[in-house]
């Protein structure tokens, strides 16, 4: 759920991150799961995962090394769906998203109040999320 336990979003996409749970021992599926508390996206009203982030979060955070570190992966989650909803509320496909869009999204986060720490957005933390987006964007572009 978004870092505030909010999950109202009006009229945008209900998306929320889900943290992928222990199989049983022995169960078949297990060389295939993804580690417990491993996070990921889904769209609430569909049910369905958001299959490019969940990629990019494998590929970027656990394939690599083959340990994630489960606080940087949570973060990417949210921020990650931080920008589907932006991307959402903008009626703009994530695959059609180019740096215009980008640059409204930094906009939009400029003087707003965060949910979690209720103090506008740091810097920093823009600086980030735009990163984390430029990140995934390339990695798609590789695949």
């Amino acid at each position: 759920r978004p870092p505030s336990g909010n999950t109202d979003c009006g009229s945008q996409r209900n998306l929320i991150v889900e943290f992928a749970a222990a199989l049983p021992d022995g169960n078949p599926l297990t060389t295939e799961a993804l580690p417990r508390g491993f996070p990921f996206l889904i769209d609430d009203d569909t049910h369905e995962v958001v299959e490019p982030a969940l990629l990019f979060l494998v590929d970027a955070y656990l394939t690599k090394t083959g340990v994630w570190n489960r606080n940087t992966t949570k973060r990417a989650a949210y921020d990650l769906m931080d920008w589907w909803r932006f991307l959402d509320h903008q009626g703009r496909p994530w695959d059609l998203a180019n740096d215009a869009d980008l640059d409204v999204y930094r906009d939009s986060m400029v003087g707003q109040i965060s949910p979690r720490t209720h103090e506008e957005y740091k810097p920093e933390t823009i600086r980030a999320r735009r990163t984390l987006v430029r990140r995934f964007y390339a990695w798609a572009q590789k695949r």
